[in-house]
């Protein structure tokens, strides 16, 4: 899986989908999920949705949510916390 760099800020304002996908599979539609749902220290992924070969399907792009020194791993985000 590749990277992108991301600041604590945006990573924050993407929605979480930890357990699930979005529905409205609109291309570019981005989202962040926990690689480990049940351990609120684990390292983020962002997910996208791409186009698709195939008709009416989309893709769906992972890469690691990484920080601007290079760290995969972000201090853990909470529900209300400023940002």
């Amino acid at each position: 899986m590749k990277e992108i760099v991301i600041s604590r800020r945006e990573l924050g304002k993407l929605p979480e989908y930890s357990c699930s996908i979005p529905t409205g599979t609109t291309i570019g539609k981005r989202w962040r999920r926990r690689t480990n749902y049940n351990d609120p220290n684990s390292d983020w992924c962002i997910g996208e949705y791409v186009p698709y070969p195939s008709p009416g399907t989309v893709g769906i792009k992972w890469r690691w949510a990484i920080d601007a020194n290079g760290e995969v791993h972000f201090v853990p985000l909470w529900y209300g916390e400023e940002l």
